[in-house]
C-alpha cells in the first residue's frame, strides 16, 4: 500500500511540476520575449483541474478530507462514531454520483470529438472527473465498513487536536439534575 501512496504523491508533484513549469515558461515568454505557448493556458486550466481533483485523493487516502466538523464539538464522543458513519455513507454516495456523472460526461464528450488543445481529445483531459470521484468512493466505502464497525464496537473516534478530550470533559462536567420519580 505504501507504494501506492508514494506513486500518487509522486503523480501529484509531477502535475504540480508541469503546472508551475508551463506556468512560469509562458509568463517569460510572454513578457519578455512577446510571445507565448499557443497551447499552455489550456494545458493549465486542464492542469489545475487535475491538481485539485488528485489533491483530493490523496487527502482523502488518511481520511484527512475537507470537513465541517461542528456537530462533534456539541456532542458525545460515542455519538461522534455514529456521526462519521453517516459523514462516510454521505460522502460515498456524493462521491458516487459525481463519479457516475462524470463517466455520462466523459461519454458525451467521446462522442461529440471535441479537442483540449491541438489534436488532443478533451476527454482525456476531463477523465480525471471520474477517475478521481471513483477512487474517492472508494475510500470512503471502505471509511464506512471500518468506522461502521468501530461505532458498534463502541470505540471512541482518535482525537483530533484534542478536541473529543474537550468533549468528554465538557459533558463529564455538566450537572445533570436528579430525576424524580412520576407518580
Amino acid at each position: 500500500m505504501r507504494a501506492v501512496h508514494r506513486a500518487e504523491d509522486a503523480f501529484l508533484g509531477v502535475l504540480l511540476g508541469t503546472m508551475i513549469v508551463t506556468a512560469f515558461a509562458q509568463i517569460l515568454l510572454r513578457n519578455f520575449f512577446d510571445q507565448g505557448i499557443l497551447w499552455a493556458d489550456a494545458l493549465l486550466r486542464h492542469l489545475v483541474l487535475w491538481v485539485g481533483l488528485w489533491g483530493a485523493v490523496v487527502a482523502t487516502r488518511r481520511d484527512r478530507h475537507i470537513t465541517i466538523d461542528i456537530v462533534s464539538k456539541f456532542i458525545a464522543p460515542r455519538c461522534a462514531s455514529a456521526v462519521r458513519v453517516v459523514t462516510d455513507a454521505f460522502t460515498l454516495v456524493a462521491s458516487g454520483i459525481v463519479a457516475y456523472a462524470g463517466v455520462r460526461f466523459i461519454l458525451d464528450e467521446m462522442d461529440s470529438g471535441t479537442t483540449g488543445f491541438g489534436d488532443v481529445p478533451s476527454w482525456i483531459l476531463e477523465s480525471i472527473i471520474p477517475l478521481a470521484f471513483t477512487v474517492i468512493a472508494l475510500r470512503y466505502a471502505r471509511y464506512f465498513v471500518v468506522h461502521l464497525g468501530e461505532a458498534i464496537r463502541g470505540k471512541e473516534p482518535p482525537a483530533k487536536d484534542g478536541r473529543a478530550r474537550r468533549c468528554r470533559r465538557f459533558f463529564s462536567s455538566w450537572r445533570w439534575p436528579a430525576r424524580r420519580s412520576s407518580r
